[in-house]
């Protein structure tokens, strides 16, 4: 039997044996929303985006490395054309920032960078843009994350926002000052598409919920 046209497609190019224990649970709800497929080499990756799923999960940092370039590139195109890419999961926790930084700025013309990585209470930012058909009622209103977050972002891609002035996190820096103008999920346009980072390092469920209610549009 032939695989499914993907509805969602999981873009895990270094890590997917990870992806099967740590995210079971989001997995299941992703592939009960829409058909979901994985693309774990550059060829899968080319031969999937050419389908134009409904959505892209960026699952690790696999590409941001040269030799994959190919798959990094036929992306682009599918955001452009009017896809939506989310950069998630093991992303943010697995992607060494001399490959982070700058990344988003010199492939999505995005200009964010690496922040501050600490648990901290978020708020949804009502003056954010989202992509077009989402539901803005399904998503969270606030919730606790430790998340690798972003600096430099523009005020309408925050979309969860730092709410206290300190962090929360007893067990590492406990009482160090949160950096508000950072944000652990953003979000902003590329041509007709758009380009999602959730920070999250330990997927908590309020995550599972911000990335099912972006898919589901």
């Amino acid at each position: 039997m032939a695989p499914r046209p993907p509805g969602i497609l999981l873009l895990c190019l270094t890590h997917e044996d990870s992806l099967k224990d740590t995210y079971a649970p989001l997995l299941k709800r992703l592939d009960e929303l829409a058909p979901l497929q994985r693309a774990k080499t550059v060829e899968e990756a080319i031969r999937w985006l050419e389908a134009k799923p409904m959505a892209v999960i960026v699952t690790d940092g696999g590409v941001t490395l040269p030799a994959n370039r190919p798959a990094l590139e036929k992306l682009r195109s599918y955001v452009r054309g009017g896809g939506l890419a989310i950069f998630g999961l093991l992303f943010p926790s697995l992607t060494p920032l001399n490959r982070f930084n700058g990344f988003f700025r010199r492939n999505f013309n995005l200009p964010w960078e690496s922040g501050d990585n600490n648990r901290c209470d978020f708020d949804y930012n009502d003056m954010c843009y989202l992509p077009t058909g989402t539901v803005s009622d399904s998503l969270p209103r606030s919730y606790s994350m430790k998340a690798l977050q972003i600096k430099d972002a523009r005020s309408y891609e925050k979309i969860f926002i730092s709410v206290r002035d300190f962090v929360t996190d007893t067990l590492s820096s406990p009482g160090e000052l949160i950096d508000r103008a950072q944000a652990a999920v953003v979000g902003g346009r590329m041509g007709h598409g758009y380009v999602v980072y959730l920070g999250d390092v330990n997927q908590e469920k309020e995550s599972d919920e911000v990335i099912l209610t972006l898919c589901d549009r």
